[in-house]
């Protein structure tokens, strides 16, 4: 699936990748073992206060918490399959009103026999930003931004290491799937990716490898 993310993106990169309008900048920092329950940066499409239609960011928790849970989910929603994701109640609503872009530099797979398994960077070999389709909802009386990342069948590249990757935007279908829910963008990447052996330290959440 997609559990690991890193990003060492800074906010220029950000802010001219994708043409954010409304955004204050943030202070992004360099971060090479996101794991789940942390929070990762997220391109939205909204209104300013003039109604100016245009991109903005902002930070949300990695693993959706539905709008109507009355407790944090026990289940793990750091991914959504998109085979059949509309009809799933926990995706559903969030699919018709509330996508996003999870950004991130790269992503982690990790590959081999049990035991002795080996992390694998996963990023564009364009050097472009990772733009990984996901859904972001809002609950009220848990106080928590959250989103996840949406995740398909893995392309030939990815085959050998896993048999899921998450959904790769290009960038001309960013604007495609914030503004309207269109399944056929949810399909594997036919960009040529860059995959090397990571650091081992990445089997521990938190911790920052000398070389992702």
């Amino acid at each position: 699936m997609c559990g690991r993310l890193a990003s060492t993106l800074t906010w220029t990169d950000v802010a001219d990748y994708y043409r954010l309008l409304f955004t204050k900048p943030l202070n992004l920092q360099v971060r090479l073992n996101i794991a789940p329950t942390e929070d990762v940066l997220v391109v939205l499409r909204g209104r300013d206060k003039h109604c100016n239609i245009g991109r903005h960011a902002g930070m949300m928790r990695w693993g959706l918490v539905p709008h109507w849970a009355g407790e944090m989910p026990k289940a793990a929603t750091f991914n959504a399959r998109a085979e059949g994701i509309g009809d799933k109640p926990m995706w559903r609503d969030p699919l018709r009103h509330r996508r996003c872009v999870v950004t991130a530099s790269s992503f982690y797979e990790w590959t081999g026999e049990k035991g002795a398994r080996v992390p694998m960077n996963i990023s564009r070999a364009d050097g472009e930003p990772l733009s990984l389709a996901g859904l972001w909802d809002r609950n009220l009386a848990l106080g928590t931004l959250s989103c996840t990342v949406i995740v398909t069948t893995a392309n030939d590249q990815m085959q050998p290491i896993h048999d899921r990757m998450p959904v790769i935007l290009e960038a001309d279908a960013i604007d495609r799937w914030l503004e309207a829910p269109d399944e056929a963008l949810l399909a594997p990447s036919a960009a040529p990716l860059r995959i090397e052996p990571a650091s081992p330290a990445l089997n521990r959440p938190g911790t920052l490898p000398d070389n992702p």
